[in-house]
């Protein structure tokens, strides 16, 4: 049944016939070659059966290197409301692909990056300063306090005036 797969290699089926080539030998070789064929047989059916896999492509290393850079980009100035295109050519990758390796490579989509980004520096401003929440709001990029105050309790759980206190 396993031959009738289609996933029997080259490797595989000369292994199999070298079966018959242990008849012939002395037994002081035997199992020598016995134990080497098995081990061969072990290794080109694991092969086999892998490449069956399909295999999960990350990124390359220089697609990282330049994931890394739209990271950073993002992380250095987080209020600022990046067009995917200005990211995907940054990236030299397309949006498609940029969206998806980006997440692959951290765990969180592109957009939930940014905002969660946004939301760290609010936080620190929030902690560090007596600015208004409408200050803090535009600082981090929204155009006004509500939709900060949204956005931020649905990230953190809870209002922007709880982490000043705190």
């Amino acid at each position: 049944p396993f031959h009738r797969e289609g996933r029997v290699s080259g490797r595989l089926m000369s292994v199999m016939s070298s079966l018959d080539d242990l008849l012939g030998l002395s037994p002081t070789f035997l199992d020598i070659h016995a134990e080497a064929t098995a081990t061969a047989f072990m290794a080109a059916a694991l092969d086999t059966l892998r490449a069956g896999i399909p295999r999960a492509r990350g990124p390359t290393s220089a697609e990282a290197a330049r994931l890394e850079n739209v990271r950073s980009l993002v992380e250095e100035n987080p209020a600022r409301h990046y067009d995917v295109e200005e990211l995907g050519r940054l990236a030299a990758m397309n949006r498609t692909k940029l969206r998806a390796a980006f997440k692959l490579v951290y765990g969180m989509t592109l957009s939930a990056y940014q905002t969660a980004a946004r939301m760290r520096l609010a936080e620190r401003r929030l902690r560090s300063t007596e600015l208004s929440l409408e200050s803090v709001a535009h600082e981090v990029g929204y155009a006004n306090a509500a939709s900060f105050v949204v956005a931020y309790k649905a990230f953190f759980g809870s209002t922007p005036g709880r982490a000043r206190r705190h």
